[in-house]
Parts: C-alpha cells; sequence; structure tokens
C-alpha cells in the first residue's frame, strides 16, 4: 500500500517504514532519504536557540486522543488540512518537541504528531516486548485512516 504523505523525523531511523510503506526501489529510497535529511537540516537550521518548547496559544482546533494499536496506547495530535504531513520526535522528548512548527505547518497540511511508545502520554513498552516504532505508526496511519 502506498502513502503519499511527509515525514519529518528528528533521527533517522524511519529508514524501514518508507521502505515498507512505499516499496520504493533502493535508489528511489536513497533519493527520498537524502531529500528528507535535507528537509530536517532546513528544519532544525531554522529554529531559534536556544530552544524553549512552549504552547503556543492557538485558536486552530486540534483534534487530539489515543490510538489503541499493536497491543499499546499511542496519544496523538492532528490540525489542519491538506496533504498529510507527519512530525516525529527522536529519543530524546516527546511531541511536544515540534511545538514551534506544528502550528504554523499546520495552516497549509493536515499535520499530525504522536508519541512513541515509552514517551509523552503515550504508553510504556511491557517488559521483554519486542516492537518496531515504524510498525506503530503505519497501525496508527491506518487508524487514523491517513492516505
Amino acid at each position: 500500500m502506498s502513502y503519499k504523505c511527509f515525514v519529518f523525523y528528528s533521527s533517522f531511523c524511519i529508514h524501514d517504514f518508507i521502505l515498507h510503506r512505499s516499496g520504493l526501489t533502493k535508489n528511489d529510497y536513497m533519493k527520498n532519504l537524502a531529500i528528507i535529511m535535507i528537509a530536517f537540516t532546513s528544519t532544525v537550521a531554522l529554529l531559534p536557540f536556544p530552544v524553549f518548547a512552549e504552547s503556543k496559544s492557538n485558536s486552530k482546533t486540534i483534534d487530539s486522543g489515543y490510538a489503541e494499536v499493536n497491543n499499546t496506547k499511542l496519544y496523538y495530535e492532528i490540525a489542519g488540512k491538506g496533504e498529510p504531513l507527519i512530525l516525529i520526535h527522536g529519543s530524546f522528548g516527546d511531541r511536544r518537541f515540534w511545538d514551534l512548527q506544528f502550528y504554523d505547518l499546520s495552516k497549509k497540511y493536515k499535520v499530525l504528531r504522536y508519541d512513541l511508545r515509552g514517551f509523552g502520554k503515550s504508553a510504556l513498552p511491557k517488559e521483554d516486548e519486542v516492537y518496531r516504532d515504524s510498525d506503530d505508526l503505519n497501525a496508527l496511519i491506518d487508524f487514523l485512516g491517513i492516505k
């Protein structure tokens, strides 16, 4: 199944998600990975330093909730309309990492951000549980009906 959406990830361990979901050839995959890395670098370069994650008071409606997928509970927030854009935090924070970009991007895109398993408001992994963040993301996308 192929999805048309943008994924910004603050680390680069989403490779198998791109290959698995898109069915790209290895050459096309490497081109897309380069685009994602450039987009991420550009996003980070635009951040003011020091960055303090503060929520903007915004009149935009944010749809939030919990998705029970893959034997876990993932917290998510969605705002805006248009092409889907997924923001994924790294292994050092939670969805609020994207506070400075979330509201502005939602003016043009349907923006999804969520807490990975074990972060923020999402459930902790069970002891000795084997899971992949990319599988959780695939299940969340299906749960929310993002195409």
